[in-house]
């Protein structure tokens, strides 16, 4: 029985088609790869251009050849048979959480009556058809397999977001859909988000694990290994960077503290590395909220400060922090979010006026009555943003704190908020091997 594997893609993918062409490789399937990317950008154009595109597909099959429709989104985990995890069946559509359902994985038979479905869909997609809101309309009524059903003990089609706890590491599984979980209820939701760097360092990974047979969740391990509760690096230079992280967050911030201290040897600055809350400060606070304390602590003892996140890593060495330093007393840029700045890299001028602020923030957040986690009480960053007033001193969100999503090959410093802790490592190791010295 003949299967193939066509590959659509409506964005540059090469890493996914990689991924597709070494699937089918394996198994001696035929591939496919066809780019949309300059066809179609309105939701219904596209998918008239992909149900026309499985429709042709299905039409040039010969009788009950498979074909295995793979979106760019779409990654190949481990090479199950189509054949068998099909079975009798027609069609299979796959469910990839209780309430999410998935397209960019689709299995279809040529058969007579799967042709005639998929002229359905073809011809609720032609221009002068209502507009339906989502894809997922144009299926309406057709069975779906629960993501809870196991093929020879594989999930068939997991998620893959950088929100998503990556439950496909450690569990087994024929392929991963990419996005970041939709807003709303599930019917009135937009498509799934997907960053594309975070599509393509999935696949060098999990190419990379497989080469090198190892387990999936396997990351390479961090240079520096030390577990002092503090360490300070070139001590006394007119520049001083401070970080701060705990043990349960070690995957990630051993890679961020690596990755800093290359950078202030390369530069002349000194590193102070907080590894856990320190005694003198509220225990039950998450590190987050030690930020003024430490900063002010630390800031006679040089002439500029820094505070990074543990969840940031310099991508350009090259790049010095003086030129952020000329003419203004505080370093930010703005946040993502709305708020003024975003409190995960910020530098500090010693000045009385500066130390004045820290005292007050320090004293404001002293009085907080829930700092349980990062995010309690809105987060040490509201109050960072409720002292300092001066939104046209912020540099723009592609200087010197840049969210991973809006990361170029230029950027200097990266910042990996929101994503969970094993993708956090995940992308510092993709990123820092594309990294700018």
């Amino acid at each position: 029985m003949a299967t193939t594997v066509v590959t659509l893609t409506f964005s540059s993918a090469p890493a996914s088609i990689a991924n597709h062409r070494n699937y089918a490789r394996i198994r001696g399937y035929r591939h496919i790869v066809i780019d949309a990317s300059q066809s179609f950008s309105d939701p219904q154009g596209q998918w008239l251009y992909k149900y026309e595109t499985l429709l042709d597909c299905l039409n040039q099959a010969a009788p009950d050849e498979i074909i295995m429709l793979l979106s760019e989104n779409a990654i190949v985990v481990e090479p199950l048979k189509v054949e068998d995890l099909l079975g009798a069946q027609d069609a299979l559509l796959v469910h990839i959480g209780q309430h999410m359902k998935q397209l960019d994985c689709q299995f279809w038979r040529s058969t007579e009556p799967v042709r005639a479905l998929v002229l359905r869909i073809v011809m609720m997609c032609n221009y002068g058809q209502p507009v339906r809101k989502t894809e997922l309309e144009l299926f309406e009524g057709l069975p779906w397999t629960p993501f809870t059903q196991l093929f020879n003990g594989h999930v068939v089609v997991m998620p893959a977001g950088s929100t998503i706890a990556p439950l496909w590491t450690t569990n087994p599984c024929f392929l991963l859909v990419v996005g970041e979980p939709p807003f709303g209820p599930a019917s009135d939701a937009p498509p799934m988000r997907v960053i594309g760097r975070f599509r393509d360092a999935l696949v060098e990974h999990i190419a990379s694990r497989q080469e090198k047979g190892v387990p999936r969740d396997t990351l390479a391990p961090a240079a520096v290994q030390d577990d002092s509760a503090y360490s300070v690096y070139n001590p006394g230079r007119p520049i001083g960077i401070v970080m701060l992280y705990t043990p349960n967050i070690a995957l990630f911030a051993r890679k961020s503290e690596n990755n800093l201290r290359r950078y202030c040897e390369r530069h002349d600055y000194t590193l102070h590395v907080y590894r856990n809350v320190p005694a003198h400060l509220d225990k039950r606070a998450t590190g987050n909220w030690a930020k003024p304390f430490l900063l002010r602590e630390h800031l006679p003892q040089h002439e500029w400060l820094f505070w990074i996140d543990s969840d940031v890593i310099v991508s350009d060495m090259r790049k010095p922090l003086e030129p952020f330093t000329q003419d203004r007393d505080i370093a930010f840029a703005r946040d993502v979010a709305g708020y003024l700045l975003n409190s995960g890299v910020m530098g500090f001028r010693r000045t009385e006026g500066n130390a004045a602020l820290l005292d007050e923030i320090g004293k404001t957040i002293s009085v907080v009555p829930d700092k349980s986690g990062v995010f309690a009480s809105m987060g040490d960053q509201e109050y960072f943003c409720r002292t300092i007033h001066r939104p046209h001193d912020a540099f723009s969100l592609f200087s010197i704190n840049t969210i991973w999503q809006f990361a170029r090959p230029d950027t200097f410093m990266i910042h990996y908020a929101g994503m969970k802790p094993w993708y956090k490592a995940m992308m510092m190791e993709y990123d820092e091997a594309r990294a700018l010295t």
